[in-house]
């Protein structure tokens, strides 16, 4: 099956990073707050991120939110801050 260039992403970004827990200190670490500490801790299921980036042009949604937990897809238009659409928890 052949692809069209808009089909393909220009780049792709993958980050991963662990869900936090027992988040203890606060704004303690803050410039403002003079000194502090920080404990947490990091547990899986990790949260993934996955952007694909097209050229400008190539898609008439420019962002794509595609939460696979939930199953939706849905656009985020830049020019109209905010949502509708929230997946039930």
């Amino acid at each position: 099956m052949a692809h069209s260039e808009a089909d393909l992403p220009l780049r792709v970004i993958n980050s991963v990073a662990p869900i936090r827990i027992c988040d203890n200190g606060g704004w303690t670490d803050t410039w403002f707050a003079g000194h502090g500490k920080i404990f947490n801790i990091g547990v899986a299921p990790f949260v993934e991120v996955q952007i694909a980036v097209y050229p400008g042009a190539a898609r008439a949604d420019q962002i794509t939110l595609h939460s696979e937990n939930y199953g939706v897809r849905y656009a985020i238009v830049p020019s109209q801050p905010g949502y509708t659409h929230r997946p039930r928890t």
